[in-house]
């Protein structure tokens, strides 16, 4: 739980950033959010998280570009990245 509360601080830093805000009002879809997702084995009686970061970008590709450069050297952890992206 400690990347999600590191990834709130980033996040923050991020939506501070005006380059990347000017970019972002260019985008229809432009987001990532971290998710936390846990199931239960009744079987075994074991828990399993799985840390996941969703990234989409949605718009033009210098605005991609610039925004998807900002999470790859922001947002890091030990989660599995799910990026979906598409220049218009």
């Amino acid at each position: 739980m400690s990347e999600i509360d590191a990834f709130k601080e980033v996040g923050k830093e991020l939506q501070a950033s005006d380059a990347l805000k000017e970019h972002a009002k260019k985008m229809p879809r432009c987001f990532c959010v971290m998710t936390f997702e846990d199931s239960y084995d009744p079987y075994t009686d074991r828990h399993k998280g799985e840390f996941k970061n969703f990234r989409v970008l949605v718009g033009p590709q210098d605005s991609i570009n610039a925004i998807k450069s900002a999470f790859d050297e922001k947002v890091k952890g030990s989660f599995e990245v799910v990026l979906r992206e598409h220049a218009v």
